[in-house]
């Protein structure tokens, strides 16, 4: 009986693992027509109006052509973590140094704030690791702290340890932070802790 419920359980992953990977592909489909033409009149416009374009309107077009190539790897990062189970990660050398930095410039376009300072104590070191999700994992942190600063002088500050001969990467900010009591929350998949728990 214990191995029939197991069985039934491995059966129902498979089918939840596939169903992922069905969304993903439609959702990639669908989302990869637009915007290559989004992007590609983004190019048009470049080429043939940036003379008439100042000021906003020049930084609103770079933004259209940063974002929507930006958009493009997120859809294939989704495609990627649908496939997880079945493709190796792809193991490769990654400076982080130049990672954060490139993702911070990215996310003060994002969110307008070139203000939001960037601090690194000491150079970050190279890692080995996929490089989709290891960037998926700092964009991630850094924009919520981005996202959630209600400081006049915002700053964020990505560093790391080395206790027992191990790498323990931090990323620290002054912004609102979140409850000990929500601590639990933001590790469930598709949770937000609520506004006012930042409050």
């Amino acid at each position: 009986e214990k191995q029939s419920v197991q069985t039934q359980h491995f059966n129902e992953l498979q089918d939840s693992h596939q169903q992922l990977e069905d969304f993903a592909y439609i959702i990639s489909h669908d989302l990869k027509e637009p915007l290559r033409k989004l992007h590609q009149c983004s190019i048009f416009l470049n080429e043939e109006y940036t003379h008439q374009l100042q000021g906003r309107g020049l930084t609103c077009l770079e933004n259209i052509q940063t974002h929507s190539g930006r958009m493009d790897t997120l859809v294939d990062s989704l495609l990627h973590y649908s496939q997880l189970g079945n493709i190796p990660l792809q193991h490769e050398n990654i400076p982080l140094n130049a990672l954060i930095t490139n993702i911070h410039t990215s996310l003060s376009q994002d969110f307008l704030q070139e203000h939001v300072t960037l601090r690194i104590p000491q150079p970050l070191p190279s890692i080995e690791g996929d490089l989709i999700t290891v960037e998926n994992i700092f964009r991630n942190l850094l924009k919520n702290a981005f996202q959630y600063n209600d400081k006049p002088t915002p700053w964020i500050e990505v560093g790391y340890q080395t206790p027992s001969d191990s790498l323990i990467f931090y990323i620290r900010d002054n912004g609102i932070g979140i409850p000990v009591s929500q601590h639990k929350t933001i590790f469930q998949i598709f949770r937000r802790v609520s506004s006012q728990a930042h409050t």
